[in-house]
């Protein structure tokens, strides 16, 4: 690191280096792992830790899967979304909830098909629904359930207001999968508004 006049910069760049496949990104106080290969994954818990050894400021390890994802993008949007809904099973395994058959009945929402979403807030205790949906998703029906409501853009603006390197360093990557995936520059803060967070587009500058 004593290369570098400040912590951002490529820290591996796969074949270049010597380890095919995997590409370490460092932003600040974290770091973004891009596993473009099947042994990446075997060894991420191992990786993260040299990780934090090397970089003792490195304080966030963030996994970034836009290699694998591109590769499921061949086989269509389904591949792609059961590719994100199984990492983050993976990632987050206790995450899960299944709603409960009596709150499934007794729920009424304006469009019916968005009664499994309130019902499994229910069941897992969530204090917050995050969604653009805010017309079917009325307040004083969440109000008499508990949990509140927040658009996408307030929320993710609130955890960059806790934490700034951490989800600065995470939209860099997705940033960069967009770049990589559309083969065209696309500069951060009008890929945030294209995505209707202008609140965080603005924050990230």
């Amino acid at each position: 690191t004593g290369l570098y006049d400040a912590p951002f910069y490529r820290w591996v760049h796969a074949e270049g280096d010597g380890l095919p496949g995997l590409v370490i990104d460092r932003f600040g106080a974290a770091a973004v792992v891009q596993p473009n290969a099947a042994w990446i994954d075997a060894m991420l818990p191992t990786l993260c830790a040299a990780i934090t050894e090397l970089a003792p400021d490195v304080r966030t390890v963030v996994k970034n899967a836009g290699g694998r994802a591109r590769a499921a993008e061949r086989h269509g949007d389904g591949a792609m979304a059961r590719l994100e809904v199984s990492e983050v099973a993976a990632a987050f395994p206790r995450a899960s909830v299944t709603p409960r058959t009596g709150d499934m009945r007794r729920l009424v929402l304006p469009d019916p098909n968005d009664v499994h979403v309130l019902a499994a807030a229910i069941a897992g205790s969530a204090s917050l629904i995050v969604t653009l949906n805010a017309k079917d998703f009325p307040r004083h029906t969440l109000n008499a359930e508990g949990p509140s409501r927040q658009d996408p853009d307030a929320f993710l603006r609130a955890l960059w207001a806790e934490a700034p390197d951490v989800v600065a360093a995470v939209a860099e990557a997705v940033r960069a999968r967009a770049e990589d995936r559309s083969g065209a520059p696309q500069p951060l803060r009008a890929l945030l508004k294209r995505a209707r967070l202008p609140r965080l587009a603005k924050a990230l500058g």
